[in-house]
């Protein structure tokens, strides 16, 4: 009895053609006009967060500077009663001068920023002397009612509000 081989020319064709196929697919992806690696880099690239107000001016008004949904109020010897953003804005760093402190003093302690409209307290950076900068509050829409509250030289809790309008 003679025993006949398997004949494997058919699978040998559809195992090339997938090949073949499998190879053109990835030529073609490979062939599409890819953007330059530096200009991919660039769009995953984070924004910073926020810019640095070099505004010392005393008489100045306060000044918003805004970045994509958020923004950055810098005062100055002043603290207006209302702020108004963009209604995109949805965080704001404030910081300034404490040159409206108490005279003599330079420095405060428990020195806080809270959003009663929505309850988050900030936390808040003195960078050198009668200076401070807050982390990002988070903004409701519409009218945002902040406190600033800190200890005076003489002990007291003091407190300062002011509204920011988004």
């Amino acid at each position: 009895m003679q025993t006949t081989k398997p004949d494997y020319s058919l699978l040998k064709l559809l195992t090339g053609l997938v090949m073949l196929t499998t190879g053109l697919v990835a030529i073609s992806l490979l062939s599409l006009n890819p953007q330059n690696s530096e200009d991919r880099l660039v769009q995953l690239a984070r924004a910073p967060a926020s810019l640095v107000s070099m505004a010392l001016n005393a008489n100045a008004e306060p000044q918003v500077t805004q970045l994509e949904h958020t923004a950055q109020i810098h005062f100055d010897c002043q603290i207006p009663t209302e702020t108004k953003v963009e209604p995109e804005v949805r965080h704001l760093r404030i910081e300034g001068s404490l040159c409206w402190l108490e005279k003599g003093q330079d420095q405060v302690s428990s020195l806080q920023i809270q959003n009663s409209t929505n309850g988050y307290t900030a936390t808040i950076f003195q960078p050198g002397p009668s200076l401070f900068t807050s982390d990002f509050i988070h903004l409701e829409s519409g009218r945002n009612r902040l406190v600033m509250s800190y200890k005076g030289k003489s002990g007291l809790l003091q407190q300062k509000e002011f509204w920011v309008v988004r």
